[in-house]
């Protein structure tokens, strides 16, 4: 390998290492969860995931040995009310980003193993419907006031 190409496969290793690709074509920034009392039974989490590519994705189920079990879940105005449903899949448009955020989809984690407090890290295991699995480290922030907890993360 001439200098050159060293250089250059050693940025490219560097750059695979600190970008938040995951799959082939789905990139997931600003993942979080808000924390929750030390008494609670279900926390969310919530992220903005990319499809980069030309082909819808689907997310088909997600995991986490921190939990009992994890849903994706939509929440809805209908006849004045909050609803929260749960989704049996999560739709990944080609070339657009999904926000899973308070009031719109999240993913729900029930029966923490223990409590989870500010600063704490929580894995989850996502499977698309192609089979292809990641994981991803979110942090569990501690919200003040009124700031929302994607305000506040964003400030780290």
């Amino acid at each position: 390998m001439s200098f050159l190409s060293k250089n250059a496969f050693t940025i490219l290793v560097l750059v695979s290492v600190s970008t938040s690709v995951l799959a082939d074509h789905i990139t997931i920034k600003g993942a979080w969860l808000p924390e929750a009392a030390p008494v609670a039974r279900v926390m969310a989490a919530y992220m903005d995931i990319s499809n980069h590519s030309k082909q819808t994705s689907f997310i088909t189920s997600v995991t986490s040995p921190q939990f009992k079990k994890v849903e994706i879940h939509s929440m809805s105005h209908k006849n004045g009310m909050m609803h929260m449903e749960k989704q049996e899949q999560l739709k990944l448009p080609a070339g657009k980003t999904v926000a899973l955020q308070p009031g719109g989809f999240h993913m729900m984690l029930f029966n923490p193993k223990e409590w989870f407090k500010d600063g704490s890290k929580i894995t989850l295991n996502i499977t698309l419907d192609n089979k292809e699995t990641f994981q991803i480290i979110a942090p569990v922030i501690k919200e003040t006031g009124n700031d929302s907890g994607m305000q506040h993360h964003n400030h780290h």
